[in-house]
């Protein structure tokens, strides 16, 4: 029993001993609560052998870079002109090839690319068009019905490289084929880009050809029809002066109509000038001086554009002279319009102050019946009081009969009332004066007392303000003797100015006229006399003032000789710098060549380059095989070492098991014998 347990110890350790025991250590089983974990699942933190394995193979597998769109070339975020015309522009949009630009499209292609026939046909169509276009010549590279039906890879990336450069001229391949090519075909919206993926593009060939034959295809239709837009263009844009010139000759309807023919004049005097430029620089770039008949089309062009002018200067005085006689009569008909429109204005102004005087009259006439009625009912009451009061005369009348008092006592005592109550009107009028007259004197002398306190705010602020002014200027001020201080019952609140000891209450040395007045003049003479002093100082600084201008004119006079001599340099370093500018020009002339020489050099260069830089990607394609190829092997390898750990792992448990049931057997049997 003590061999066969060293013997299972020693193979399990001998199996260990080639693990790596950084990696695979959390598997081997530990010893809890005097027991051991049965199971793989107990490693560190929980996590399984698989989780464990697929956690070392992510950190082992080579990471891909992602290809940010953001970093592409900047030839496809801006509109580039073609090389072959001048009026194309990049295909590509102005913001980068961003997966925004592209449409999610899940469209079948519906062409019978897996036709034969059809396949014949669309190479038939992609050679017609590449052999009429010199692509050969172009791209120095062969082209025949052959390399479209058994393509290499070399083959297909000239062919799309040149198909796509026809569409956007100055755009510059310079990441892998695989990267490039679904890019593009993204940005420029493929329809059916969901048939194409990377791995396909970077080994074309096969049975995966015919999709990449449709695009072909589908490029060249888009070359053609670009071709026939650009050629319709450039017709258009040969016969735009022998158009403009024809509708300049056109009569003019409106403002705007004038405004477009003056910019249309514009734009032929700026056309001729610039095909006179663009002319005689190609003739400078074949080393040709002589530009007389471009000048001689030049003058034909502005003798024709002249003609147009002075035909039009006619048109436009015919015009001048028919609108003045229809704008006399317009005139007229004006002033007959201007008369009709007072008329009415009046007549409008009429109708609404009827309209509103009848709306008035209606309303009246719907509050006249509560009017009368009310009025009725005012009527009878008045009526009653008459009846009630003509009863009340007739019972004094009787009353006065009873009493023997006579009607003539009764009109002299009505009469001696009313006297007095006249009386009593009169002395409760002269009283209303009195009061009112004591009202307005009392109001002018609070007003006069406000003036008073005002006044004296003001003379302190004012003497203060000349004290601080004249010890700023270092002069000394004794203002003891020229304040005036108001006692302090002035500025009580239940004082008041009405009082008849007023005088009482100003002290004798606030006398203004007698003792502050003569301070103030004797102040007033002192200043003066300063002035003056300064004055003579001032006349005396513009004595100064003026022997310096008249310096300073000296000194410009002299300034003036200098500029004259500096105006003669300047023409003969002006002179200097044309013969200079002239000697430039031909050396700059000779430095035009030798870079047309040098760009022919740096072409050829390119192409060699280009070449290193296709079997560089080769190679690099081969490089991707072979990892992954060997991700492939440690995969595999890693699923082998797995399985080794699960048998270890089982094989150790049941080992232990069957050694903790023989210790138990033993335990038991020793103590049987124990017993016995």
């Amino acid at each position: 029993m003590e061999e066969s347990r060293k013997r299972l110890s020693s193979e399990s350790h001998a199996v260990l001993g080639h693990l790596d025991p950084q990696r695979f250590t959390s598997q081997i089983p530990m010893a809890v609560n005097g027991r051991r974990r049965n199971s793989t699942a107990s490693a560190i933190g929980g996590a399984g052998l698989s989780e464990l394995i697929n956690r070392s193979m992510a950190k082992n597998k080579p990471e891909v870079p992602k290809r940010s769109y953001t970093d592409s070339r900047k030839s496809l975020m801006v509109d580039r002109k073609s090389l072959r015309s001048s009026q194309r522009t990049s295909l590509l949009p102005n913001h980068g090839l961003s997966s925004a630009n592209t449409t999610n499209t899940n469209n079948k292609d519906p062409r019978p690319l897996r036709d034969k026939n059809f396949q014949i046909a669309i190479q038939q169509e992609i050679y017609d068009y590449l052999h009429s276009q010199k692509f050969d010549v172009q791209t120095n590279h062969p082209i025949s019905l052959k390399s479209l039906r058994q393509p290499t890879q070399k083959d297909f990336v000239y062919i799309f490289r040149w198909l796509y450069q026809r569409m956007d001229p100055g755009y510059k391949f310079s990441k892998s084929i695989e990267h490039e090519v679904y890019a593009i075909l993204r940005a420029i919206q493929y329809p059916y880009l969901e048939t194409i993926n990377k791995s396909q593009i970077s080994a074309v060939g096969g049975s995966s050809w015919p999709k990449f034959l449709g695009m072909l295809h589908w490029l060249v239709n888009i070359n053609k029809r670009l071709d026939s837009y650009l050629q319709k263009v450039d017709l258009s844009l040969i016969s735009q002066n022998t158009q403009d010139l024809t509708v300049l000759q056109q009569p003019i309807g409106t403002i705007d109509e004038q405004e477009d023919k003056q910019e249309k004049y514009e734009l032929i005097v700026e056309r001729l000038f610039i095909d006179y430029i663009v002319q005689s620089y190609k003739s400078f770039l074949r080393l040709d001086d002589d530009y007389d008949q471009y000048m001689k089309e030049l003058e034909l062009g502005f003798e024709k554009f002249a003609q147009v002018i002075r035909s039009d200067i006619a048109n436009i005085g015919m015009q001048n002279s028919d609108l003045s006689v229809k704008y006399q009569d317009l005139v007229g008909k004006g002033q007959e319009v201007k008369v009709a429109k007072d008329k009415f204005n009046a007549l409008r102004s009429d109708l609404t102050k009827f309209q509103n005087y009848v709306n008035a009259m209606q309303h009246k006439s719907r509050e006249w019946p509560k009017k009368l009625e009310k009025m009725e009912i005012e009527r009878e009451n008045k009526a009653m009081q008459l009846k009630t009061t003509e009863n009340q005369i007739s019972e004094f009348r009787d009353l006065i009969k009873g009493n023997n008092i006579e009607i003539a006592e009764v009109d002299r005592l009505n009469a001696e009332r009313e006297r007095l109550t006249r009386s009593l009107d009169a002395v409760s009028t002269d009283t209303d004066q009195a009061v009112s007259l004591l009202k307005a004197q009392k109001m002018e002398t609070e007003s006069a007392y406000k003036t008073l306190l005002d006044v004296g705010k003001q003379y302190e602020s004012a003497v203060e303000s000349l004290v601080v002014a004249r010890l700023n200027v270092g002069h000394q001020v004794n203002t003891d003797n020229r304040k005036i201080s108001l006692p302090d019952a002035f500025y009580s609140p239940g004082y008041e100015p009405s009082q008849p000891d007023l005088d009482s209450d100003v002290p004798p040395e606030m006398d203004v006229r007698g003792r502050i007045k003569p301070k103030l003049l004797e102040l007033n003479e002192e200043v003066k006399g300063r002035a003056q002093k300064l004055q003579q100082e001032n006349a005396s600084f513009e004595a100064h003032l003026e022997n310096l201008k008249q310096e300073i004119g000296e000194k410009t006079r002299y300034l003036e000789g200098l500029e004259n001599e500096l105006s003669v340099a300047k023409s003969q370093y002006d002179e200097k710098q044309q013969e200079s500018q002239s000697r430039l020009l031909s050396q700059r002339i000779e430095i035009e060549k030798m870079e047309r020489k040098l760009q022919n050099v740096k072409y050829s260069s390119h192409q060699k380059i280009a070449e290193a830089e296709q079997k560089v990607q080769s190679t690099k394609l081969k490089y991707e095989e072979l990892k992954l190829a060997v991700n492939r092997e440690r995969n595999v390898l890693h699923g082998k070492v797995i399985q080794l750990i699960d048998y270890v792992s089982d094989f150790k448990i049941n080992v232990q098991s069957a050694v903790e049931d023989l210790d138990c057997l033993a335990i038991e049997e020793l103590n049987k014998i124990k017993f016995e």
